[in-house]
């Protein structure tokens, strides 16, 4: 664990430069239009990357030192939401501009471009609320780092539907494009209520990395949270086999389109026989 607490949080970090990145790609891409400017990305960015800089001095105290475990923990606490913030106030006003001017896609309700950014968007402050009601070692702690890693995934869903085409994949088409219009907020909701779960349940008191008896003597307010995170769990898992079944399906339609010797999941598996020159 103590190895390990320095390099999760720069990975926490890591994830949440891509995780902002990939928004700015989203809008602009259904809105036409770059939502900040290069070099005020890019200020930004370095802004949110500069505190970091201080890890390797961090770890090379030794894993062992307070200075490391309580160093990463203040970078965690105070040195990544400041500027995620700004990069969020910024992709809100382009989408309040472009509806202004008549920008937005037709039912931008369904398009999975902004809705991933909504529901990447809305996980994130939701982790934000989480981590500053942290109150000692209890299971709001994974709520909070679940809601960030929801955020994350979420994000990198949606810019996956992006990606098809340019990888030479079909877009989802017909009944595969209405699912995808709703995967993002089906998944989001699903991780939104497993995160409040885990958050109500730690509020009653649950300890993080309890096990045994220690986790089977729970009150009411307890077992209601966890049977709530329960519930969201299984939400989240349906938007993801709906992410996974969604892609699956246009990477099959394509393989069989390019190969029609391929007529199931199983032939993809094999290679086509090689044709040997008679030279």
């Amino acid at each position: 664990e103590l190895l390990f607490w320095g390099t999760g949080h720069v990975l926490q970090v890591t994830s949440e430069i891509a995780m902002i990145s990939v928004w700015l790609i989203l809008l602009g891409a259904a809105l036409g239009r770059p939502v900040v400017s290069r070099s005020a990305a890019s200020a930004l960015f370095g802004l949110l990357l500069a505190p970091w800089l201080i890890s390797p001095l961090l770890a090379l105290s030794g894993t062992t030192t307070a200075l490391y475990r309580v160093g990463f923990t203040r970078l965690m606490q105070w040195a990544i939401f400041p500027v995620v913030l700004v990069f969020s106030a910024l992709c809100l006003r382009a989408l309040a501009a472009a509806r202004r001017e008549g920008r937005l896609p037709e039912q931008p309700w369904r398009d999975p471009r902004i809705l991933g950014f909504a529901v990447s968007l809305a996980l994130t402050l939701l982790g934000f609320i989480l981590g500053a009601s942290i109150r000692g070692s209890n299971t709001i702690v994974p709520a909070h780092y679940h809601a960030s890693i929801g955020a994350v995934t979420a994000a990198f869903m949606a810019m996956t539907y992006l990606l098809l085409e340019p990888l030479g994949m079909r877009a989802p088409r017909g009944r595969m494009r209405r699912i995808a219009a709703l995967q993002p907020v089906v998944f989001g909701v699903g991780q939104m209520v497993f995160a409040s779960g885990f958050a109500l349940a730690g509020a009653f008191g649950t300890a993080r990395k309890a096990y045994g008896a220690e986790q089977a003597s729970r009150g009411l307010g307890e077992t209601i949270g966890l049977g709530v995170m329960g519930v969201g769990g299984l939400i989240a898992a349906a938007g993801g086999v709906a992410f996974l079944v969604i892609v699956f399906t246009s990477w099959l339609q394509t393989a069989t389109k390019t190969h029609p010797a391929w007529r199931t999941p199983w032939d993809l598996l094999t290679p086509p026989p090689r044709i040997r020159s008679r030279s």
